[in-house]
């Protein structure tokens, strides 16, 4: 069965879900988006990936897209929490805790599937040598 929009949000929701509610995150459709993208798969518009684009992954690249979609949703998450330790009379809230939760399960996903070892782009070297006034 190839995935979809739907049921990729629904294995993001179930690896995800309660952290996108701990800070208000909704919406699945951009790490989708750019995870297609990542892997090397044309999205029509970012905010709105298709069935078809999906689909277009093949079985073998399931868990790396996926890997990658829930890479780029716990940064959303991570962007969109404010990590800072509160206190208000009984209501303790340690959310620098769970931003190191955040950052630990990307690094561990880095690790896992490579992700961020190669990205496709080119590495570019520069020989820079400072020349002096005898140049």
């Amino acid at each position: 069965m190839s995935l979809t929009v739907a049921n990729t949000e629904t294995i993001l929701g179930r690896r995800c879900g309660g952290l996108m509610t701990a800070v208000g995150v909704t919406d699945y459709k951009d790490a989708i988006a750019w995870a297609l993208a990542e892997m090397g798969y044309t999205v029509a518009d970012p905010t709105l990936p298709t069935d078809a684009e999906v689909a277009a992954v093949p079985n073998s690249l399931r868990n790396r897209f996926l890997a990658l979609a829930e890479y780029r949703l716990l940064a959303n998450i991570l962007g969109n929490l404010a990590a800072v330790d509160t206190k208000l009379g009984p209501r303790d809230e340690k959310l620098s805790q769970l931003a190191d939760y955040i950052k630990d399960r990307m690094e561990s996903l880095k690790d896992e599937y490579g992700l961020g070892s190669s990205s496709g782009y080119g590495v570019m070297t520069l020989d820079i040598a400072q020349k002096g006034d005898d140049d």
